[in-house]
């Protein structure tokens, strides 16, 4: 009896130091040199708002056919929970992201990521979630790619971090564990995304693909 009682209180106690260890892990990761923008410097904007190009995007559902979407070489995750519906947008080639909008507060309320066309078309690949918390809307330049997404999920998606080659930003809770989405240094990006979402983010997972 006395020796279960040892084992579950060791194993309590390495849980806890594992997720002490998360936690400091997650802060150092967000220290680095590229700018760094999260909710107290990025700024909100309203729908209304957004530039008509991300207002008139195509979605990709419905006008992308799978023969020309790019294949990936491998997926990460997923991360988070069962509920809400499936998606996954797998984008063509050629595509590069374009623009990333969050809304978020506690959690992560709703992603939309667009893609730009090598013709210059802007296209919605990820459109999911609900309406609640506020927007946050992050530029890519034409040279930018996702290195790592980094975030906080349990049943949903509480937070998201995006690290690319010129900048990271970071939205959403503190709820739920730490997981981490990292792909080799060179010669890839993740382009893809897949998961599951109904008035929040669920879930989600990423495709790697090579440049």
């Amino acid at each position: 009896m006395k020796k279960s009682i040892f084992l579950a209180v060791l194993t309590l106690f390495s849980f806890m130091i594992s997720c002490q260890k998360d936690e400091i892990k997650e802060e150092v990761e967000n220290t680095q040199e590229l700018p760094s923008y999260d909710d107290a410097n990025s700024q909100l904007v309203e729908w209304e708002s957004f530039p008509e190009e991300l207002k008139n995007a195509i979605p990709l559902e419905g006008n992308v056919t799978e023969s020309s979407s790019k294949a990936y070489s491998y997926s990460i995750g997923p991360f988070g929970g069962g509920g809400g519906s499936a998606f996954s947008v797998n984008p063509p080639s050629g595509t590069r992201i374009h623009a990333v909008a969050m809304r978020t507060g506690s959690r992560v309320d709703k992603l939309i990521v667009y893609y730009k066309s090598p013709s210059g078309t802007i296209y919605t690949g990820v459109n999911r979630g609900g309406n609640g918390g506020n927007y946050y809307l992050h530029f890519f330049s034409n040279d930018e790619r996702i290195k790592r997404i980094s975030g906080r999920s349990g049943s949903r998606l509480d937070k998201l971090t995006i690290y690319t080659n010129k900048k990271t930003f970071t939205h959403g809770g503190n709820g739920g564990s730490y997981f981490n989405a990292s792909i080799p240094p060179s010669g890839f990006e993740i382009l893809g995304f897949y998961g599951r979402s109904g008035s929040n983010i669920d879930r989600i997972g990423f495709y790697v693909h090579t440049l």
